[in-house]
């Protein structure tokens, strides 16, 4: 009795944990001139952190976006009211979108994605492979990333179109291909893990500053 009360004080804690983890997802981007740049992104508690070439944390219960400047030792908080005021400044998009399933299937980061082309204007724009496997909920609400994410994007770029938003919501994009007139852009997840991502890992560090809208746009 004594040895499986020891064994309980061991495995429930244990599992306790797993069932409380979020994700660490690596990807990749590569550039038209070959150059590429990696990035990780950490799912959590429906908070997201995006390391990199930048370092952004999202947070989907306050939707609030902080962008943290290392370099200066500084950060800028976006509030929901922010992100929509700076979107609203473009002019709004008029153009059409079209989203086609293909019939085209394939495993990336071990799980299987399909692919799906976005026509803008009657033209090809970006091919998305879209995983209906992996399935971020209990860390991540896709609906309100997705809405976050809109508020960001000016009303003039299509991605704020009822169809591009819908197929966000379909599943997680796995790989992105961008068609530019420079050439292609196509970011890939390399390696999607399960674990437990500290707390700090979405929170400011220590000792930076706020930085305000004003110094923001003067380029301090």
């Amino acid at each position: 009795m004594k040895t499986r009360n020891a064994l309980a004080t061991v495995i429930i804690p244990a599992v306790a944990a797993q069932l409380n983890a979020g994700w660490m997802i690596e990807q990749s981007t590569t550039l038209p001139d070959g150059k590429q740049t990696s990035e990780a992104l950490y799912i959590q508690n429906n908070k997201m952190a995006m390391t990199g070439e930048a370092h952004v944390i999202f947070n989907l219960e306050t939707l609030e976006m902080t962008m943290i400047m290392p370099e200066e030792k500084m950060y800028m908080k976006w509030t929901p009211e922010m992100m929509e005021s700076m979107s609203k400044m473009a002019p709004e998009w008029h153009g059409t979108v079209e989203v086609k399933k293909t019939s085209d299937t394939e495993t990336i980061a071990g799980y299987e994605a399909t692919k799906y082309q976005v026509l803008v204007d009657g033209k090809l724009d970006q091919e998305i492979w879209i995983s209906k496997d992996l399935d971020l909920t209990s860390d991540l609400n896709l609906e309100k990333f997705n809405h976050m994410s809109e508020m960001r994007m000016p009303k003039a770029t299509f991605q704020s179109s009822p169809e591009y938003q819908d197929l966000m919501n379909m599943g997680y994009p796995l790989r992105e291909v961008q068609f530019q007139s420079d050439g292609k852009f196509i970011t890939e997840v390399t390696k999607i893990e399960k674990k437990t991502i500290s707390a700090s890992q979405f929170e400011v560090p220590a000792g930076y500053q706020e930085m305000d809208m004003q110094h923001m746009m003067q380029g301090h």
